[in-house]
């Protein structure tokens, strides 16, 4: 059998609630058939998921959030293999920033021209879980690091005026805003509507992800002109193919695969692929559980 390839997905444990927004956006972004940055930013929300849960896993090993982690591995490992082209961490930076940024300025657009709802409020809390995700690629630039406390600050805001019954004020907090204008820029069209990150109809959106931030710690964003839009990386580029590696012979002369099958050989390299990613996030006692169950596969 193969191990991870083959695993469904268990019920998310308890102890990994908090990365259950990461998830829902990947899962959403799954249903675009469309474009293969959706595909790609699915992708990096799993990757960024997974190195959260092996952090959370450090209160709570239990076989519930190992069986878990191994699941959604096989998951990141499919998905990879499904791609025109595996993106490698700096393509995926590029692609992930794009895409956030682009959500985030559907999101204020129509904040700003004092059209938001329900949507809008769905729309900035997802532009701030693609915003966090970043932080797999390094720590984040201060503009980075605003707009996600705006987009979750704004979304709460939003929802928190509709059910008090009282009018959505754009922007943000004593911000002075410009006169509204006619011609307000359409929203960038290369990337899913509003209603793709939780809008199932009546009653979803923000409010349904268990961390949605309704702290009051946001003062002052830096305010942005209706007509203005965020600056984005240079458009995604596939990196060339690399050509394969050559398989020599073993030294002792035997065949590479020792006799061993297929489904041994995929299994221990699911393992070994564990066990690194434990040793990345210095868990030390998991990454030689995990390796001495590949070399035990190979046995």
């Amino acid at each position: 059998f193969l191990l991870a390839l083959t695993m469904a997905v268990p019920a998310l444990p308890a102890s990994f609630k908090p990365i259950k927004p990461y998830l829902m956006r990947a899962d959403e972004l799954d249903k675009d058939n469309t474009r293969e940055e959706s595909k790609i930013v699915a992708y990096f929300c799993r990757q960024y998921a997974m190195e959260r849960g092996l952090e959370l896993r450090g209160s709570d090993n239990s076989k519930a959030t190992t069986d878990y982690l191994m699941a959604l591995m096989g998951q990141l490992e499919t998905a990879k293999n499904q791609m025109s082209v595996p993106p490698t961490k700096e393509a995926g930076k590029t692609v992930v920033t794009k895409f956030a940024l682009d959500v985030f300025a559907r999101a204020d657009e129509e904040d700003r021209a004092e059209r938001a709802n329900k949507g809008t409020a769905r729309t900035f809390y997802a532009a701030g879980i693609f915003l966090e995700t970043l932080k797999q690629f390094g720590e984040l630039g201060s503009d980075i690091e605003e707009k996600k406390m705006y987009s979750k600050w704004k979304s709460a805001e939003i929802l928190k005026a509709i059910k008090e019954g009282r009018p959505i004020r754009p922007g943000g907090p004593n911000e002075e805003l410009p006169p509204v204008v006619d011609d307000v820029p359409e929203a960038p069209s290369n990337f899913p509507a509003p209603s793709t990150f939780g809008n199932s109809g009546g009653g979803g959106g923000a409010e349904q992800d268990s961390t949605t931030t309704t702290s009051s710690s946001y003062q002052e964003p830096a305010p942005r002109a209706t007509n203005s839009s965020p600056t984005a990386p240079p458009p995604y580029v596939a990196p060339a193919t690399a050509p394969a590696a050559s398989r020599g012979n073993r030294p002792d002369g035997r065949g590479g695969s020792g006799g061993r099958n297929k489904d041994q050989i995929d299994d221990a390299i699911e393992l070994a692929k564990f066990a690194i990613r434990a040793l990345e996030h210095k868990e030390i006692d998991l990454a030689c559980e995990r390796l001495q169950s590949a070399l035990s596969r190979l046995r």
